[in-house]
């Protein structure tokens, strides 16, 4: 009978020794996270679903590499959204949904509106403010977290933060952020 890990450290040591078990644990603990992560900063769901699939795959074949088996989220976090930036970079000539392009069609829900104006603003934003939205935000992670996810300091991840709020504010509201300044 299968017992799942207990800990991070014992779902890394099973990993280690190649346990199929093991491996359906890492999906079922942290697909769905990856997978969110990921479609935060692609905006595609099946991009989002390849980025997971390929960080999940990485992560069984490189477990080995992980030298601290208590900080695997985080380095799964990592992958993750070092696979979705190469995704992103692969797509640049896609062309983003503006509110614009729906008006004139009556949709009759201002709701439906203001989720396209969001999704448009977070897709207006670079990648990397993205990801480091999509970490804080999403996956719930700490500024330091963050920091340590996309290898860089937390006074960067703390500016991208602030930037990619205002940006997001500025995107959605722009009367309000001219009448602020």
């Amino acid at each position: 009978m299968f017992e799942p890990p207990a800990t991070e450290a014992d779902l890394v040591a099973r990993l280690r020794a190649r346990d199929d078990a093991a491996f359906e644990m890492l999906v079922q603990r942290y697909g769905a996270e990856i997978q969110a992560v990921a479609f935060v900063i692609l905006r595609d769901p099946h991009a989002a679903e390849d980025a997971a699939a390929e960080t999940l795959v990485l992560a069984w074949r490189k477990i080995t590499v992980l030298r601290d088996p208590r900080r695997l989220r985080p380095w799964l976090l990592r992958i993750a959204t070092r696979a979705a930036l190469r995704v992103r970079r692969r797509e640049r000539d896609a062309i983003p949904l503006t509110p614009e392009m729906l008006q004139g069609r009556s949709t009759g829900v201002d709701d439906a509106l203001d989720h396209i104006a969001l999704i448009d603003a977070l897709d207006r934003l670079p990648p990397r403010i993205r990801a480091a939205l999509a970490l804080h935000y999403v996956a719930d992670m700490t500024v330091d977290a963050v920091a340590e996810v996309m290898g860089t300091t937390r006074n960067t991840v703390k500016t991208q933060l602030r930037d990619g709020l205002q940006r997001m504010r500025e995107a959605l509201d722009p009367e309000a952020s001219q009448g602020g300044r």
